[in-house]
């Protein structure tokens, strides 16, 4: 049996699967609209987060960023250092997670957007 090639988007502990000869095909007849879709898909995850992190100062909320890596990549997540200890908990507290619910929240948009530009472009 033959290996599917295929790529990965993820974030803490959540990932989004897909086939990337698709992939490949919509970016390069298409870079702008994929683009598109990795930008607002990215602001998304970002109103996400921040809607659900549990807030007492504000600092982790306030540092949830979406920042851009290539043209098709971005780095999305808060930049305080207990930022993981409130995602994954620690021994003596539950864990309150919300950087992978709000990529959840995200994905069927995502890949549904992306596959409507691959149906129109292939």
């Amino acid at each position: 049996m033959g290996e599917r090639s295929g790529t990965s988007v993820a974030t803490t502990g959540a990932v989004i699967k897909f086939d990337d000869r698709k992939l490949r095909l919509i970016v390069a007849r298409a870079p702008d609209l994929v683009e598109s879709v990795v930008n607002k898909t990215g602001f998304d995850i970002v109103r996400l987060a921040q809607n659900r992190v549990p807030v007492d100062t504000g600092a982790t909320k306030n540092s949830i960023r979406s920042r851009t890596i290539s043209r098709f990549t971005r780095r999305i997540g808060p930049t305080t250092l207990y930022a993981i200890f409130l995602e994954f908990g620690t021994l003596r507290m539950v864990a309150r997670p919300f950087m992978v619910p709000a990529l959840e929240g995200v994905r069927q948009p995502f890949l549904n957007a992306l596959g409507a530009i691959y149906r129109r472009f292939q």
